[in-house]
Order: C-alpha cells, then sequence, then structure tokens
C-alpha cells in the first residue's frame, strides 16, 4: 500500500512538471514566434532566401538573374520602379550573407524590440532599410544592391542609443561592419546601405527617447 502510494506521487509530480514545461514551451512559442517582430523578420528573409535558392537552383549562391530581377537596380528605380527599393531588403547574395545579417539581427533585435514594441520597432526596420537604397541611389544607374544590411544597421544604431552609446555596443558595431566588409567583396552587396541605415536608426531612436522624456 505504501509503496503504491509513493509510486502514485511519483507520477502526479512527473506529471505536475511535464505540465509546467509545456506552459512554458507555449509562452516560448507565443513570445518568440508569434509577438517577436525580430523573428518575424529572420523568418521573412529566411524564407525569400529559399525561394530565391529554389529559384536560382543553387543554395549557396543567388543566381545574377535573379537578383537583377528583383534587387535594386537603380537605373529601374530612376525609371520609377519604387518596388525595388523594398523587395531589395529581403534578398541576399550568398548564404554567408544572410546569415552574418540575421544572426546580428537576432543578437541585438531581441533586446530592441522590448524596448521600442513591435510597431515602432518594425517601422525603424523598414525605414533603415529604405534610408540606406536611398542613399544608394548615388551610386549610379548601372548599380544592382540588395540586402538587409542597411536593417541591421539601423537597429545596430537603435540599440546603441538604448545603451547610451556603451563601448560593448560601439565595439559591436564595429565588428559587424568589418565582417560585412569581409564576406561583401561581391558584387550586388549593399555597403553604402551601412551608413543611411546607421543615420535613421540613431536619429529615429533619439527622436523616440526625446518624446518619451
Amino acid at each position: 500500500m505504501g509503496g503504491g502510494h509513493k509510486e502514485s506521487n511519483s507520477r502526479v509530480r512527473v506529471v505536475g512538471t511535464l505540465r509546467e514545461f509545456l506552459k512554458a514551451l507555449k509562452k516560448a512559442f507565443i513570445e518568440y514566434f508569434v509577438k517577436s517582430p525580430t523573428v518575424h523578420m529572420v523568418l521573412l528573409n529566411v524564407l525569400v532566401y529559399i525561394w530565391a535558392a529554389h529559384k536560382s537552383g543553387n543554395f549557396i549562391f543567388i543566381s545574377d538573374r535573379l537578383l537583377e530581377a528583383y534587387g535594386q537596380v537603380n537605373e529601374a528605380v530612376y525609371e520609377g520602379e519604387i518596388w525595388r527599393l523594398f523587395t531589395a531588403m529581403f534578398l541576399h547574395v550568398h548564404i554567408f550573407h544572410i546569415a552574418l545579417n540575421m544572426v546580428f539581427l537576432l543578437i541585438y533585435g531581441l533586446h530592441t524590440e522590448e524596448e521600442l514594441g513591435y510597431v515602432f520597432y518594425v517601422t525603424l526596420y523598414v525605414l533603415s532599410g529604405l534610408a540606406g537604397n536611398l542613399l544608394s541611389l548615388s551610386l549610379g544607374p548601372k548599380v544592382c544592391t540588395v540586402g538587409a544590411s542597411g536593417c541591421v544597421f539601423g537597429i545596430l544604431g537603435s540599440a546603441s542609443v538604448l545603451a547610451g552609446f556603451e563601448e560593448e555596443s560601439l565595439i559591436v558595431m564595429v565588428v559587424y561592419a568589418v565582417l560585412q566588409a569581409l564576406t561583401s567583396s561581391g558584387p550586388g552587396i549593399n555597403a553604402l546601405a551601412h551608413l543611411g541605415g546607421l543615420a535613421l536608426g540613431l536619429v529615429y531612436t533619439i527622436i523616440l527617447q526625446m518624446q518619451k522624456s
């Protein structure tokens, strides 16, 4: 009788622990997959990359044909294809390009979204990419650029403001810029967008902070 009672209690504890684990798992899923704008942006970029890789027939490198069809071809933008300023944000030249961007987006995006909230975060993301791409129009008509690095630099700029321009955030920004330079030797990666995205992220978050105070 005593042994059966202990066994019953053990089962109850196991079931209780399992229920608590499932509740925690559900909460984490809701927080990071349903509510997190950072996760949503990462998933969107990854889905676009998978689609582009499938169309290119190459998972490592995206074809020039596809990049020119949907990327920021400045000459086409000059002629009125404004939509390219937005589609270019979600295209990447190769697997290392998207991997670098998404890793830094996850690291600093998850913290930044807690401070800004969903709407202000997504607005920051899109405006940073747009600012970088608009600045890239100065590169001339024959240039084709793609990448989310302008968006990511906007998030890094915002994170720096929120952290009070701590040394760590500035060092990370430099490291990210160096890694971008090392992986951006091929054509099509939007290097000038970094500056535009960073400037937008800094100004945007400073304005938000001033409004709060």
